[in-house]
């Protein structure tokens, strides 16, 4: 306790100390929100009286300088549109999946929570084979069309084998576990498909 209030006064001293910094603002359009920016440091009293002369910026020294002042009012107005509205490039975000939560006697009972985790285990594992086979289709479609136009042969080599992959873990589940499908295990809702 006693360094943190040692260091709120040590803060507190230099602040006291410290010139005032000047603040420039920025003009504002109608519905925009001002932005505040510091303007130049004065230099301090024992940097003004020094005894050699300060030199003056070179071009590009002064130029960066300059740039670094001034703010794009277009770029503002982007970031400002971009906070309010989105972005509509960004891809949209698929809905909510709401899981089934488990009951209280569920909830109540070792064994029977257990079945309701091999449950729901069960039923992302059935989602991911019913997901498989609609995706190995468009990844089929996908290298054909870029056969057509012309892909490389190391870019369809890849291809293939990221299709046979999701191929063979839909197998390997579905030799794991036979009783996968089930309609027991039918996923509740599937928004991917």
């Amino acid at each position: 306790m006693k360094t943190i209030a040692g260091l709120l006064l040590a803060l507190a001293a230099v602040g006291w100390w410290l010139p005032p910094v000047a603040v420039k603002r920025l003009p504002q359009t109608d519905d925009s929100v001002a932005i505040t920016l510091p303007a130049k440091r004065q230099p301090l009293l024992a940097e003004q009286h020094t005894a050699e002369p300060a030199l003056a910026p070179s071009g590009a020294a002064h130029e960066a300088s300059e740039a670094e002042e001034t703010l794009d009012p277009a770029a503002i107005e982007s970031l400002r549109n971009g906070r309010l509205q989105g972005d509509a490039r960004a891809p949209k975000l698929s809905p909510t999946i709401v899981r089934t939560a488990p009951t209280a006697a569920e909830l109540q009972h070792h064994d029977a929570y257990l079945a309701y985790e091999q449950r729901q285990d069960k039923q992302l594992k059935r989602a991911y084979v019913e997901a498989a086979k609609v995706k190995v289709r468009e990844l089929q479609n996908w290298i054909e069309k870029g056969r057509q136009h012309g892909i490389s042969d190391e870019q369809i080599a890849q291809a293939q084998r990221k299709l046979e992959g999701i191929e063979a873990m839909a197998a390997e589940l579905k030799q794991q576990h036979p009783d996968l499908l089930n309609d027991e295990f039918r996923p509740q809702q599937t928004p991917w498909l």
